[in-house]
């Protein structure tokens, strides 16, 4: 499957698309294990101007490479990728449709700088962060708006010892599991491709994003904005069915997405803290529990104590008659 046409997408702190994926919460699926992972991050502000910073593959995908030129304009960053060598995202798995740029702060807040479409196995991103110290991997995403990198990270960027400018910081940071966005209960792809292969890769992430928020449980926790993020999909699915203007059909397509996305992220909060008041609920009814048994406990060995005084007391007086 091709990915899509289109070789760059400009995002970053100055995009309006963009500003729902700067939301750093956690925003895990429920229930899905996080995992840590370290790269290399650096000082921009001590860069003096603009640097070149290269990426590798990671054991993930091991040909691909890239390189940015990353620049400090005082109050904000700009950053030009280039990449080459990336598989399609679908390697991972049907779920996978896109690849996303990360920035990562010393602290380990991931902000989202950017989606990297692919064509013929190379993309671009142009990006402005407000960050001055930061890291930067490549991960395989469902959607260009998620607000947490996954466990599918491809590229990382690695620090040259000749930048003698460079202050060279390690950021841990966490990644949501894989197989997170997959489900046994949801047939993936045909909720994601449907028939005709030929739709645009904006609307796969649309369906997919929809799909990835029922998963959540964003029809019990999020109902309202999962419904509203459903009545856009169906607008956009209607735009390209009467073959309106490709552009038109991704920027509808893309709102699905942001509003998905939010959904899901209200989800995975409302949920988290329904299950903090049940597991509080639960421990304090466990103590209670404890509690009463305890002093049954203790109300039975007392009596026991007292039977078997009574008890002794008439085998003695029985003994003293005799």
């Amino acid at each position: 499957m091709k990915i899509a046409p289109a070789l760059l997408t400009i995002t970053g702190i100055l995009s309006g698309l963009a500003a729902p994926a700067r939301s750093q919460a956690p925003s895990a699926v429920p229930g899905a294990a996080s995992v840590s992972r370290t790269t290399k991050a650096v000082n921009y502000r001590r860069t003096g101007g603009a640097v070149k910073i290269d990426f590798q593959g990671t054991e993930l995908m091991q040909q691909a490479s890239g390189e940015a030129k990353v620049q400090n304009k005082g109050s904000r960053v700009e950053i030009e990728a280039k990449f080459v060598g990336l598989d399609e995202a679908t390697k991972f798995g049907l779920e996978y449709l896109t690849y996303v740029l990360w920035g990562v702060s010393p602290e380990g807040r991931a902000v989202n700088l950017g989606e990297v479409m692919l064509k013929g196995g190379a993309g671009e991103v142009k990006a402005i962060t407000d960050m001055q110290t930061f890291g930067m991997i490549v991960t395989a995403e469902p959607y260009f708006a998620v607000t947490q990198p996954g466990n599918t990270v491809v590229l990382e960027n690695i620090i040259n010892t000749s930048m003698t400018k460079v202050e060279n910081i390690a950021a841990s940071y966490e990644l949501v599991g894989r197989g997170v966005y997959s489900s046994t209960n949801t047939k993936i792809e045909g909720a994601i491709f449907g028939i005709d292969r030929k739709t645009p890769i904006e609307l796969f992430e649309a369906r997919n994003s929809v799909r990835i928020a029922h998963n959540a449980l964003a029809d019990k926790y999020a109902a309202a904005t999962l419904a509203k993020a459903e009545q856009q999909l169906r607008a956009a699915e209607e735009a390209y069915a009467h073959r309106s203007d490709r552009r038109a059909v991704g920027a509808a397509a893309r709102e699905v997405v942001v509003t998905a996305e939010e959904a899901r992220v209200m989800a995975v909060k409302q949920k988290a803290e329904d299950d903090a008041q049940a597991k509080i609920a639960a421990d304090k009814k466990a103590a209670e529990e404890r509690e009463a048994k305890a002093r049954a406990d203790a109300a039975a060995e007392a009596q026991r104590r007292l039977e078997a005084e009574q008890a002794r007391k008439q085998a003695e007086a029985a003994q003293a008659d005799a």
